[in-house]
């Protein structure tokens, strides 16, 4: 990379205009062409955090958002190309169409990148967020049900031990956890190891809230759309998996969409049957994949994971309880 210490606004989308805005006006053709280009992330040479780029129309239209590497972690965004583009193929074309596929990728200066197309956000405003969270929900819980159902799987004997066994131990031999989550991800590993607890895989995302999930059309156009032509778009598959745990996207995307309890635990039963486990097994799919993620961080604060799995833990114990 050129330069030291940050690179500046101006120099960073100069030199991605000069280097992709023939490509990038190519690509985007059919809305016009290349326009403005906003900078919504800055290009920072020390940092683990990509640089965003807002890419409008001649006529100032939202068109794509430029994702482009850290310096630290040049082939950040070509892995998060792969993991979506591995996601496609795995849910197939119905499943499928919520996973938003980067309308270009490549490298600039040593760093990949990729041009996604435009999608828009849900709005941080209370009533409007309350309308699209009642109107998301019930297609959301619906698409996720069906992905669960779709990519079971029986592990492997390896497969039990790497994907359920080792998280599991990592999350009973971590100082930092705390001593409920402890306790409990032991009395299910023991469970494992005798045999009475036979978990299964399946399709995990790993991330999924609401900062992941964008609408494919503005308000309130997208009210009158219907499911068959693709409500929302789902980003960020960089930490998905194929071979993933049950439960851990369900309460995320419950806390994150505020589900009311008794809305989680329609879901938690659906999916228990999906996996064929009883209510007492829910935990051990949620904690294996709790251990996971505390296995590969790879940058995130180890304080907001544990604040994490301890609400996603709170949040379960809470529609378990009341479920019994």
């Amino acid at each position: 990379m050129p330069g030291q210490g940050d690179i500046t606004e101006s120099f960073g989308l100069e030199q991605l205009r000069q280097s992709l805005g023939g490509a990038m006006d190519v690509t985007l053709r059919s809305q016009g062409g290349l326009g403005q280009m906003l900078l919504q992330r800055p290009f920072v040479l020390h940092s683990r955090h990509t640089a965003r780029v807002l890419v409008l129309t001649p006529d100032g239209c939202p068109a794509a958002v430029l994702i482009c590497s850290p310096a630290l972690q040049p082939d950040h965004v070509e892995r998060a190309v792969a993991r979506t583009r591995q996601a496609k193929e795995v849910l197939g074309p119905e499943l499928g169409k919520p996973v938003l596929q980067p309308l270009t990728a490549g490298r600039h200066e040593g760093l990949s990148y990729a041009l996604w197309p435009y999608r828009f956000p849900l709005s941080d405003r209370r009533g409007l967020w309350r309308l699209q969270r009642y109107w998301l929900r019930p297609h959301l819980f619906r698409w996720l049900r069906q992905t669960t159902r779709r990519t079971l799987q029986t592990p492997s004997s390896s497969g039990m031990e790497n994907d359920f066994a080792v998280p599991l131990q990592a999350l009973v031999d971590g100082r930092e956890v705390n001593a409920r989550i402890r306790e409990q991800a032991k009395e299910v590993l023991e469970r494992l190891r005798a045999g009475t607890w036979k978990p299964v895989h399946v399709f995990e995302h790993n991330d999924l809230w609401k900062g992941n999930i964008l609408l494919n059309a503005p308000m309130p156009r997208c009210l009158l759309s219907r499911p068959a032509d693709g409500l929302f778009s789902i980003i960020d598959w960089r930490g998905a998996k194929a071979n993933g745990h049950g439960f851990y996207d369900l309460v995320r995307l419950a806390q994150s969409l505020q589900a009311s309890r008794g809305q989680l635990a329609d879901e938690v039963e659906a999916h228990g049957r999906i996996l064929g486990c009883s209510l007492a097994d829910v935990r051990g799919h949620l904690l294996a994949s709790l251990g996971h993620l505390r296995l590969n961080l790879e940058g995130f604060p180890v304080e907001r994971f544990m604040a994490l799995a301890a609400s996603c833990g709170r949040t379960l114990d809470l529609v378990l309880e009341e479920t019994d």
